[in-house]
């Protein structure tokens, strides 16, 4: 519950300080990354409470704001603006994750862990594979 915030429609101070650091470290990897001849390609990891209805259900029940007043896709969205207005490429497996998960009814996260089930990182691995191919290299 204590990123909640993240996920609001009209993002509080605190979270567009979040953002300014994020975002500030993103351009500096990218820097470095150009510095030695490489392309950063930013992986923009969903959380289990973008992905999985059930669990923006049973959190929207506890928050202090009303259902309205979130969106799980923001933050998303968001980072992908970013670095497309920099010329970062960018992996966003959200919609791909959301409807593996509706598709096929298997969670593609471990529950209460954070991390991507066997399903879910399949999904991320097509996603990025599909995304690296077209860049070429080796």
């Amino acid at each position: 519950m204590e990123n909640l915030p993240l996920y609001q429609a009209q993002t509080p101070p605190e979270v567009d300080r979040w953002w300014e650091q994020a975002e500030r470290q993103v351009l500096e990897f990218d820097a470095a990354c150009r510095g030695s001849g490489a392309r950063c390609v930013l992986l923009i990891a969903p959380s289990e409470i973008q992905v999985d209805p059930v669990v923006q259900e049973l959190t929207l029940k506890r928050a202090p704001l009303p259902a309205e007043a979130y969106d799980f896709a923001a933050p998303s969205r968001r980072l992908r603006a970013f670095a497309e207005a920099r010329g970062i490429a960018c992996i966003e497996p959200l919609d791909a994750l959301r409807a593996a998960q509706q598709s096929s009814g298997l969670r593609q996260y471990i529950p209460n862990n954070g991390h991507w089930s066997v399903p879910g990182n399949a999904v991320v691995a097509r996603e990025v594979a599909a995304s690296l191919a077209p860049l070429g290299g080796s």
